[in-house]
């Protein structure tokens, strides 16, 4: 079960990146959604490299405070960028509660024993 839990937690992690993956190449796009992408992207790339690692038993000492830090810095990232119009809405309060989730589930799914 714990497999499953680590394969969807990276598939999760892979298709949020995918869905920003494609709007820096787009040429409509203002320079503070691309540099909002850009970064979004980058933290949940290095979030699946430190689940690959610590599913291969790879993960270095430094690991899980890079983790942590992650976890933190993803949510504030993401109301950064939600902060465009001066307002944060309704949907995109939603949105930060999910994503602070998501970043819960990362954090508790790196110190998962693994089978």
């Amino acid at each position: 079960m714990r497999s499953v839990a680590w394969a969807i937690a990276v598939l999760l992690n892979v298709a949020l990146a995918a869905a920003f993956a494609p709007a820096p190449f787009e040429a409509a796009t203002p320079p503070s959604v691309r540099t909002f992408s850009v970064i979004t992207v980058a933290l949940l790339v290095a979030i699946v490299v430190l689940l690959a690692l610590v599913r291969f038993k790879r993960l270095p000492k430094w690991g899980s405070r890079a983790m942590r830090l992650l976890c933190v810095v993803l949510p504030a990232i993401w109301l950064l960028g939600s902060l465009d119009s001066g307002i944060v809405s309704g949907q995109e309060l939603l949105s930060l509660v999910l994503i602070s989730a998501f970043a819960w589930g990362n954090w508790r799914q790196l110190f998962a024993p693994h089978a």
